[in-house]
């Protein structure tokens, strides 16, 4: 991958910061840092940790996950692009929606998130079959890295999983509420339990 593609996103990662200053002296001395299961704040913390270092810990992150999937050689490299681009993009919204709090614009966290996360699991639920065994994306049992046929298939069913947890996450963040937070919960247990026990009967058929 170009390094503009790798650097890119860590770019992006730093506008919270950009538009953060320009905003500096408008929002309060302390912002919301973690939301309730009902989507409002229920902790805060210095605008400085959360305007300055919490992008920078993000671009960490993400430098991290990027190098590791360097070091693995994903054959997708689509797929390697859209991961890198989530943690740099989640930020933003999320940073947007602090920033509206310390306006005093009380926006449900759970919400944007439900929508947020739901569009990424659809465009990497188009993605997830076209990959190959690997130890960084994908359904990762034993069953499947040791079987190509089953990598195939269960990646398959994985990924038409993750479309539909992805229109889950967008139709209850959209009803809002604590209903977004337990489309989340559900999403997760479809996306890690059908897969994995497809995966397992697969793998005792074959």
């Amino acid at each position: 991958m170009k390094n503009s593609k790798i650097l890119l996103p860590s770019l992006i990662s730093l506008l919270p910061i950009v538009y953060g200053g320009l905003l500096w002296q408008y929002l309060p001395q302390r912002l919301p840092i973690h939301f309730g299961i009902n989507g409002q704040p229920d902790q805060y913390a210095s605008k400085i940790i959360v305007v300055i270092l919490l992008p920078l810990i993000i671009i960490a992150v993400n430098s991290l996950i990027i190098w590791g999937m360097r070091q693995k050689d994903i054959s997708n490299q689509k797929i390697f692009v859209v991961i890198a681009w989530i943690l740099p993009l989640l930020l933003n919204v999320v940073q947007i929606v602090i920033f509206f709090h310390g306006f005093d614009y009380a926006i449900n966290m759970g919400s944007v998130i439900a929508l947020v996360v739901g569009l990424v699991f659809i465009v990497l639920g188009n993605y997830l079959p076209k990959t190959t065994p690997n130890y960084m994306i994908g359904i990762r049992l034993p069953e499947t890295l040791h079987n190509s046929g089953n990598w195939q298939k269960t990646n398959r069913i994985g990924g038409f999983v993750m479309v539909v947890a992805g229109f889950i996450l967008i139709i209850t963040g959209i009803i809002g509420n604590t209903i977004a937070v337990i489309g989340l919960i559900l999403s997760m247990v479809l996306i890690i339990v059908v897969p994995t026990i497809y995966a397992i009967w697969l793998g005792h058929h074959q």
